[in-house]
């Protein structure tokens, strides 16, 4: 999969996961935010790469960094 889960986010935007994510990793098709319906101060993203080397060096380089004031987690979407 080309797609990256990212999980426990608080308050992000588009263009703060593209500015952390799409200059080291690889190209950034698109992004997809959703907010998490148990926890409504949590979010979600789905963020599609050009090809699932970028997705796999994001997984391996940003899970458990922060991204704002949270600790994410990631997985294949």
């Amino acid at each position: 999969s080309r797609t990256l889960y990212l999980g426990n986010l608080r308050e992000v935007k588009t263009s703060d996961l593209r500015d952390k994510l799409d200059k080291k990793y690889g190209g950034i098709i698109e992004i997809e935010i959703r907010r998490d319906i148990k926890r409504p101060s949590f979010q979600y993203a789905f963020i599609q790469f050009s090809d699932i080397h970028s997705v796999i060096k994001a997984m391996r380089c940003m899970n458990g960094k922060c991204i704002g004031t949270s600790y994410i987690k990631l997985g294949f979407g």
